[in-house]
């Protein structure tokens, strides 16, 4: 049976951030679907608004979301309206924040960072976005994906990871679920410490730009898994 491939970007991303991924996976299935949802045109309230587009039903669907596109994922996946042949990808993907005293204090964090974007030109906040230890040794896109300071703004202001929910029982129970994390990105190992994760050797927190190919792979490995081949 055919499956449908849904892939969400991170922020200040685009689905082009998947292009080379997705070429490999043509390749691997050409009989598979594919579909794509670029951040800036979801007019989503909160993330548990996220509505998958199911336009092929008797597929087998996998949603992969990298980073913030993960964080989208992340009600659906657990919710009731969760389709019933369906699996998971979450690639550099937060666990969410487990206690009250991490929630203000990542509040605080997110509001200092809509300031600097006020008051800092693209390409000033670009270099400070890039030096966050996150994207040590990570690649450079071939090309910047083009939004305003006005949809950075909104879009992460509307994604807080504050106001989200803390996943990380969730996802250890959860059997249609996969981890991919980046060999360089030692913030989100140590945040998923102890539990099952795939490691992509020589990736940043930046997977589909760093290693693309051998994201393809541990996708083809978790369609194997999880008997969507």
């Amino acid at each position: 049976m055919a499956i449908t491939w849904h892939f969400l970007h991170g922020f200040w991303g685009s689905p082009e951030d998947f292009s080379e991924t997705c070429e490999r996976l043509r390749k691997k299935r050409s009989h598979d679907h594919f579909q794509f949802y670029d951040l800036r045109k979801e007019n989503l309230k909160s993330v548990k608004d996220f509505k998958p587009v199911i336009e092929n039903k008797k597929d087998f669907h996998i949603f992969c979301g990298y980073s913030m596109g993960g964080r989208i994922l992340l009600p659906y996946c657990f919710s009731e309206k969760v389709h019933e042949n369906a699996g998971f990808v979450f690639i550099s993907t937060g666990l969410g924040l487990a206690t009250e005293r991490e929630r203000k204090e990542r509040a605080l964090w997110e509001t200092d960072i809509i300031k600097k974007m006020q008051s800092m030109s693209l390409e000033e906040f670009r270099a400070f976005w890039n030096s966050y230890g996150i994207f040590d040794e990570a690649k450079a896109r071939k090309k910047t994906p083009d939004w305003s300071k006005e949809q950075l703004m909104e879009i992460f202001d509307r994604y807080r990871l504050s106001k989200g929910e803390y996943w990380k029982d969730s996802l250890v129970k959860a059997s249609n679920v996969k981890v991919v994390l980046g060999e360089k990105d030692k913030k989100y190992l140590e945040m998923y410490k102890g539990m099952k994760k795939e490691v992509i050797k020589n990736a940043s927190h930046r997977i589909p730009i760093d290693e693309p190919i051998l994201l393809c792979d541990a996708l083809l490995d978790f369609a194997r898994e999880m008997k969507f081949d």
